[in-house]
């Protein structure tokens, strides 16, 4: 941010600084008058969306390994969420299909479940978990014990937990999305087609902060699916394909997809997509031969998507690639401190 210097001299005279406050307060008005207050006006459609001031003066602290957790009887660790009521940390275990809790550091226990555990995902509103299974249904999890089995549809996969509208959506690797309020499965949202294409494999979704909306993208199609609640009240393409993770930036109106099947496709080749959420236009970045996860740092606006192919981790921030940096192999996963950058 440039500082603005007052001259020390005005027409051969000092400044008073009852006159500097009354000039910076004018300044002050017509910028605020210009700017409004963040809402579109009456004869316009789309949502204008204010970047948010932050400071880039965080401290992180250097990162150690505290401990090395093993995890006897489990195979496959796939995911994890960490539910900040409970203090536990929940880990999904594919091939020995049970999911292992830990508390401070050490293991309590190995939890049996249904066959293949995908992924599990904390309600940051409570103490519930949700696990999704491929070929099983969908368990609660209440501290250290299954407290309910919800009915998937086929094969249930991803999770978002919406704490805007309350409800938590379960995707599946057939055609529709699990809709579960609380403990109770209220319907299958079935997705409409999209260019004549029947939708599924919506493996990426997240949700926007703002409006409440949850968007949802195909890894079999360039479809995105918009859901209010239980409705789908739009569908537009994000320009890629095999889309495996997605981050919604409410503040600056952004999605960002990330693209596996980039290098496969010569049609869709760009690893990464940013969505205009107001317009719908997209950016494609060619940064890698494809992406994998991403995650959104919300202070600054950086997104990291890390690229498993190409040993790399690409650095984002609105449309603009800031850079593309060499990492150790194959890098997958990736979260952002969002207290210290």
């Amino acid at each position: 941010m440039e500082t603005i210097k007052s001259h020390p001299h005005f027409n051969g005279r000092s400044l008073a600084p009852t006159a500097i406050v009354i000039f910076l307060l004018t300044v002050f008005v017509l910028l605020l008058g210009k700017v409004g207050d963040g809402h579109a006006s009456d004869n316009e459609t789309s949502q204008i969306y204010i970047p948010f001031v932050h400071s880039n003066s965080r401290l992180a602290p250097v990162p150690k390994l505290i401990a090395s957790i093993p995890l006897e009887g489990a195979r496959c660790p796939n995911d994890m969420t960490y539910n900040r009521f409970s203090g536990l940390l929940y880990i999904a275990n594919e091939e020995s299909n049970n999911v292992s809790i830990i508390k401070d550091q050490s293991l309590i226990g190995n939890v049996p479940t249904g066959k293949w555990p995908i992924h599990v995902e904390a309600d940051p509103d409570s103490d519930r978990v949700y696990l999704s299974q491929v070929w099983d249904d969908i368990k609660l999890f209440k501290g250290g014990e299954i407290t309910d089995s919800i009915p998937g549809y086929g094969e249930p996969y991803t999770i978002t937990v919406n704490p805007v509208n309350g409800y938590t959506y379960v995707t599946d690797l057939h055609r529709p999305i699990n809709i579960i309020r609380g403990n109770e499965k209220i319907m299958n949202l079935f997705v409409p087609d999209f260019n004549g294409q029947v939708i599924g494999w919506q493996l990426a979704d997240d949700y926007d902060q703002f409006t409440g909306l949850t968007y949802f993208a195909s890894w079999q199609h360039e479809a995105m699916t918009v859901v209010d609640g239980t409705k789908v009240v739009a569908q537009f393409s994000f320009g890629g394909l095999g889309a495996s993770d997605m981050v919604v930036d409410s503040q600056r109106g952004l999605i960002v997809v990330a693209n596996n099947l980039a290098f496969y496709d010569s049609k869709s080749p760009n690893n990464l997509s940013v969505v205009n959420i107001g317009n719908q236009d997209v950016t494609s970045i060619y940064s890698a031969k494809y992406s994998y996860r991403v995650a959104l740092d919300p202070t600054t606006g950086y997104v990291y998507a890390t690229n498993p192919e190409d040993n790399s981790v690409t650095v984002l921030q609105g449309t603009r690639e800031v850079a593309t940096y060499l990492s150790g192999k194959k890098p997958r996963e990736v979260d952002v401190d969002s207290m210290t950058g």
